[in-house]
């Protein structure tokens, strides 16, 4: 998996946990804080990995989507939560790959 060479090469193996497999499985025993959630390759999961990943991502955490324009359907309830600030988010789409989600938790 590129990933995974990516991290090594960086130095950063003790630092990321990738977690491989169905999502919402995969997410679902969570038990330590979040610094970064980059998500990407499933516009329909999108709300419910955020939803389930949410009470871990610490204050300053990141949280990425890349090409939510190219889902927009699917994407806008996600955009929606994400950009909502009563959901402890300041988020605003950047213009790259065709939209790209960029969210900082701050409460």
């Amino acid at each position: 998996m590129q990933a995974r060479k990516n991290i090594a090469d960086a130095g950063l193996e003790t630092f990321v946990e990738i977690r491989e497999g169905d999502a919402l499985q995969a997410l679902k025993n969570l038990n330590q804080t979040i610094d970064m959630v980059p998500i990407d390759g499933w516009a329909h999961l999108a709300l419910d990995v955020i939803e389930l990943v949410d009470p871990f991502v610490r204050p300053g955490g990141i949280v990425v989507f890349d090409n939510v324009g190219t889902f927009k359907d699917d994407m806008k309830p996600y955009v929606e939560f994400l950009q909502d600030p009563a959901n402890g988010y300041r988020s605003a789409t950047l213009p790259l790959r065709n939209g790209t989600e960029f969210s900082v938790k701050v409460r």
